[in-house]
Parts: structure tokens; C-alpha cells; sequence
């Protein structure tokens, strides 16, 4: 998805179907990555990035997991009006 994102492409056929598809593919074909690996992965991965600096798995989370959430509670309360 970030390499669609990031070669201009278009991502309006992005189901979640298709991620959970991806995700699970991914699990399954590095099961047995050990905690330097997957780091190791990570860390290549973010560098990969095209300008953006390099952050945490921690601030990955914060932002991207945990921030998506409150965007998401955000729209939920202001639609029921709390």
C-alpha cells in the first residue's frame, strides 16, 4: 500500500479484505523472523521511505494505530454530537 501511495498511484480499490489478505501473507512467510530480524526489517523498511525521517515503532504506533483511532472516535462523537 505504501509503495502504491508512493509511486503515485491510486489506492480507490483499497478494501480491507484485501489487507487483512496481505497481512496475513506477510505473517505467514516471516513467522519465524526473530526480534533483531523483524527490528532489522523495520528499521530498512523506514528508511526506504522517500523523505521522511526515520521514527520508532512506538511513534509508528502512536500515529498510525492509536491516532487513526482517535480520528475515528473524533468523527464518532461529533456525528452523535458529544
Amino acid at each position: 500500500m505504501v509503495k502504491a501511495m508512493a509511486a503515485g498511484q491510486s489506492l480507490e480499490r483499497f478494501r480491507l479484505d484485501t489487507l487483512d489478505d496481505r497481512n496475513a501473507r506477510h505473517a505467514k512467510e516471516h513467522a519465524d523472523c526473530t526480534k533483531a530480524e523483524t527490528v532489522d526489517l523495520y528499521r530498512k523498511g523506514a528508511a526506504a521511505v522517500p523523505g521522511a525521517p526515520p521514527i520508532t515503532v512506538e511513534e509508528l504506533i502512536a500515529r498510525g494505530l492509536l491516532g487513526h483511532i482517535d480520528d475515528h472516535l473524533g468523527s464518532i462523537r461529533k456525528t452523535v454530537g458529544h
